[in-house]
């Protein structure tokens, strides 16, 4: 097991299963696009354009032949994530993140700006480490053993901003 093959693999399993989370809701990802301003026919294009392309990333950082392609497209898809970050706090407005399409309600802000940098630094260091790893060259146990563990940090992470979200809103009865 190296860190950069498992990092590599973690992030394409991060743009996957987000691509594909929004894929199942489209419209909320056109809303998104047109509260940050982007015109409601390009918004439409964009709702199956921003996660067909994270899933084209995913699947480009599967193999060492394409890994730069991925990590540029990356690197693209997170300066989208910035932009649309910024303008939600520059409009001073709650705008929905769709981050992870229907799963969670979430809002563009600070807390998703923490997000996009861990995205960008696990992304820069794939690229300077430049130690690309295939799909087809891990072996399996490796394989498995980065899929349980990704699959571990992103339930974690769900887990933690569950308890945050329900501390920070408590119900009264």
């Amino acid at each position: 097991m190296s860190v950069p093959s498992f990092i590599q693999m973690g992030l394409a399993m991060i743009f996957g299963l987000t691509g594909l989370l929004k894929l199942y809701s489209p419209s909320s990802m056109k809303n998104t696009l047109i509260a940050i301003g982007i015109p409601k026919p390009l918004s439409s294009a964009g709702a199956w354009l921003v996660p067909l392309l994270e899933i084209l990333t995913a699947g480009l950082l599967l193999s060492s032949a394409t890994v730069w392609i991925g990590e540029i497209l990356a690197f693209c898809l997170i300066g989208g994530f910035i932009y649309a970050i910024f303008m939600a706090l520059y409009k001073k407005e709650q705008i929905q993140c769709n981050c992870f399409g229907k799963l969670r309600d979430e809002y563009l802000g600070w807390g998703t700006i923490l997000r996009v940098v861990v995205l960008l630094v696990m992304n820069s260091y794939i690229t300077i480490a430049n130690h690309p790893a295939s799909l087809a060259a891990i072996k399996w146990e490796d394989l498995v053993l980065y899929l349980l563990s990704w699959a571990g940090i992103l339930g974690l992470y769900l887990i933690v901003q569950f308890i945050i979200s329900a501390l920070s809103n408590p119900q009264t009865d």
